[in-house]
């Protein structure tokens, strides 16, 4: 879709985000010759996310599929299959790009977060152990292994740098976060009524040898990762008054704060961008505890399942999965609704699978024996 924006395909000035009956007005206008601009190269669509209006959506679906095409590319490349590491390796540097473009900050964080972890599993439970099974095919070389290794590493990198060039958000993100830590004394207040001049003149002090424009800039994006600071700090304040939660909502904590505001928030959000607190003020301690013991023991499940055998895969996309859902809840509210579905699935077909290779691993030592 990123192609066919920057073509010129779907016509001049593309918005973030267009439905798909719109992309195909659009394509027909340009093709049949009726748009004001023909099909020629625009400038590139930075920011653009096809027809999802959430970056969010494609960044939890892009970091799912980048877990999956690291445990292909981990255990082909164990088992010196090159045909299938090649495709997984692409296939991950595409998902990054991917959200890179549709500037997925959180996407971007956690995929190289979950390659990181990936490496470290396959380091101390896979590496140097012997693989049954037929012999492989197309093996790759020790040299070409580590070529190919060093391509994906160093793509990611570039991958990496690019979205902290492209997207401004992330040179004021730990500037934002520093000042609502330091100058909100009272978050409840800040979100209710906004930043108070007190609290603006502060700022200014503070980021006074960035010059005017940075600290201009820096105010306008308070009502961004700032109130995601805020929302935290206001969070664990209800969480803590509230150990039954709310109704078991998705809007528990819209409610919760327009009741202590007594008017609807200046920074209006929808929940508390932190999936634990909002399962919290939605279900209460207990529900969150449960649902963080779920999650913990499917990873478990995954990690003493990890061999290499035909159960590994299924286990070690079992166990990344597991880790990167309670480690993502810490920073958006992922526990709702189809993201919940999304992950029971998933996650529900990776422990059936990894239960059902291991039973029949079992039964074969148990014919073999016999």
């Amino acid at each position: 879709m990123s192609l066919l924006a920057w073509s010129g395909l779907l016509g001049a000035a593309v918005p973030a985000d267009m439905p798909l009956a719109l992309m195909w007005r659009s394509f027909l206008s340009v093709v049949g010759g009726t748009a004001e601009v023909g099909w020629r190269w625009q400038p590139f669509p930075w920011g653009f996310r096809g027809f999802d209006p959430m970056h969010g959506n494609l960044g939890y679906t892009s970091n799912q599929a980048i877990v999956l095409f690291l445990c292909c590319l981990l255990f082909a490349w164990r088992s010196h299959v090159s045909r299938v590491t090649a495709i997984a390796a692409a296939a991950i540097v595409l998902c990054f790009v991917s959200v890179v473009i549709a500037y997925s900050r959180g996407a971007v964080l956690y995929g190289l977060l979950m390659a990181v972890l990936a490496g470290l599993v396959y380091q101390l439970r896979l590496r140097g152990a012997v693989t049954g099974g037929a012999a492989p095919s197309r093996p790759v070389g020790r040299k070409g292994q580590l070529v190919l290794v060093w391509a994906v590493l160093a793509s990611l990198l570039v991958v990496a740098g690019l979205s902290f060039k492209k997207d401004s958000r992330w040179h004021l993100m730990a500037d934002k976060a520093r000042v609502v830590f330091l100058l909100v004394d009272d978050p409840v207040r800040f979100l209710c009524e906004g930043p108070d001049e007190s609290m603006l003149q502060g700022l200014r002090h503070e980021m006074q040898d960035r010059g005017p424009a940075y600290v201009s800039d820096l105010i306008g994006g308070l009502n961004g990762d700032g109130a995601r600071v805020a929302l935290m700090r206001v969070g664990l304040v209800l969480v803590a008054e509230r150990p039954w939660g709310l109704d078991g909502s998705r809007s528990s904590y819209k409610q919760l704060i327009e009741a202590r505001c007594g008017h609807p928030p200046v920074m209006l959000y929808e929940h508390a961008h932190q999936g634990w607190l909002d399962t919290a003020l939605a279900l209460g301690w207990a529900g969150s505890g449960l649902l963080g013991l779920a999650l913990l023991s499917l990873a478990v499940f995954g990690l003493r399942n990890l061999r290499p055998d035909a159960a590994g895969p299924w286990a070690m996309a079992l166990l990344l999965l597991s880790v990167f859902w309670m480690a993502r809840g810490f920073a958006d509210s992922v526990y709702r609704e189809h993201l919940l579905q999304m992950q029971a699935v998933l996650l529900g077909y990776l422990a059936t699978r990894t239960h059902l290779e291991r039973r029949s691993a079992a039964a074969r030592h148990q014919s073999a024996a016999a």
